[in-house]
C-alpha cells in the first residue's frame, strides 16, 4: 500500500463538473483491484460568472448614459453659444446701423439742404455763391461715400483681424499724409497675439484715430506722426503720437477740443480708456486702449 500526498496538474482543465476513477499501480506493474472514484469540479472565474456579466451591462448603460449626458450639454452649449454670438452680431448690426443714421444719413440731409441753397443761388444768377457751395458739397459727398465704405467693410465679416485693421489704417493715413503735407507717417503694430475685432469695435476705433489724424492734420503743425498697437494682460494699446506744437489741455476751446471728446466717446462706449498728453511746444500723445 503507498500512502503520501499527490499532486494532480490538470492547468487547461475548461471550467466544469468531473468525475475521476483511480486505481494504483505497484513497482511491479501490479494494479490494485479497488477503483478510487473523486468528483470534483472547476468554477468559472469571476469576471466569466453572471454577476460579472450583469455588471458589465450597468457599465455599459452607465457610460452611454454619461455621454448622451455630455453630448446633450456640448450640443446645449453650443446652441446657446450660437444664440449669444447672432445676439452680439445682431448688436452690432444696430450701432453700425445708428452710426450711418447719425453720420452718413445727417451728412446727406445736409447736402440736400444745401443743394436747395445752391438751387436757389443759380435762380438769382449767383453763380460764382453756387460754385463754391458745390466745391465744399462734393468733400462732403466723398467724407459720406468713404463712412459709408468703411462701415460696409467693417460689416462684411463678423469679426475684423486687428492685420486687416491696420492696413486699412496705414493706407487711409497714406492717403491723408501724403508728400505735400510735410507730414512722415510711421504704424508699428506690436502685438504678439492674434485679436479679432468685433465690426463695432472696428468702427469705433477706426472712427476716433481718423478722428486724431484730422486735428493733427490741421492743428497740430507737425512732421512727424506714429500709431502705435500693443497689447498686455489681455488689453489692447494705441498709442496716436505726433511731434507738433501740443497744447494747453485747461485752455482748449477749439475744433480740435471736440475732436479730442468725440474720440474719448467713442472708446468709452468700447469700456476703454482715454489720455491725453502734452504741453506747448512738446508734441501730443494719445493713449487709448480696451480690454479684449
Amino acid at each position: 500500500r503507498l500512502t503520501g500526498v499527490m499532486d494532480i496538474v490538470l492547468p487547461h482543465l475548461p471550467p466544469g463538473s468531473y468525475v475521476l476513477d483511480m486505481f494504483t499501480v505497484n513497482a511491479d506493474g501490479y494494479a490494485s483491484a479497488a477503483v478510487t472514484v473523486l468528483t470534483f469540479s472547476k468554477d468559472y472565474p469571476w469576471y466569466l460568472t453572471w454577476p460579472a456579466a450583469v455588471l458589465y451591462l450597468l457599465l455599459v448603460i452607465l457610460f452611454i448614459w454619461f455621454m448622451v449626458q455630455q453630448l446633450t450639454k456640448l450640443n446645449v452649449k453650443r446652441k446657446l453659444q450660437e444664440l449669444v454670438l447672432q445676439q452680439k452680431l445682431q448688436e452690432e448690426r444696430n450701432r453700425i446701423s445708428s452710426e450711418l443714421h447719425d453720420n452718413v444719413g445727417s451728412q446727406l440731409t445736409n447736402i440736400i439742404a444745401q443743394l436747395d441753397y445752391v438751387e436757389g443761388a443759380m435762380h438769382q444768377h449767383k453763380q460764382h455763391i453756387a460754385l463754391q457751395k458745390i466745391n465744399g458739397l462734393q468733400l462732403k459727398a466723398r467724407t459720406a461715400m468713404n463712412q459709408l465704405r468703411e462701415s460696409s467693410w467693417a460689416l462684411k465679416d463678423d469679426e475684423v483681424s486687428l492685420g486687416d485693421f491696420t492696413f486699412k489704417l496705414h493706407r487711409y493715413a497714406a492717403e491723408l499724409f501724403d508728400d505735400e503735407t510735410g507730414i512722415r507717417f510711421n504704424l508699428d503694430n506690436c502685438v504678439n497675439e492674434p485679436i479679432e475685432l468685433s465690426p463695432w469695435q472696428a468702427v469705433n476705433l477706426l472712427r476716433a484715430i481718423q478722428e486724431g489724424f484730422q486735428n493733427i492734420q490741421k492743428h497740430a503743425f507737425a512732421t512727424e506722426v506714429q500709431l502705435l498697437f500693443t497689447d498686455s494682460n489681455e488689453f489692447l494699446y494705441i498709442q496716436l503720437s505726433d511731434n507738433g506744437k501740443g497744447f494747453d489741455t485747461t485752455k482748449l476751446v477749439n475744433t480740435a477740443g471736440h475732436g479730442l471728446t468725440n474720440m474719448h466717446q467713442r472708446i468709452a462706449e468700447m469700456g476703454g480708456n482715454f489720455q491725453v498728453i502734452t504741453k506747448p511746444g512738446k508734441g501730443t500723445r494719445i493713449l487709448m486702449s480696451y480690454k479684449l
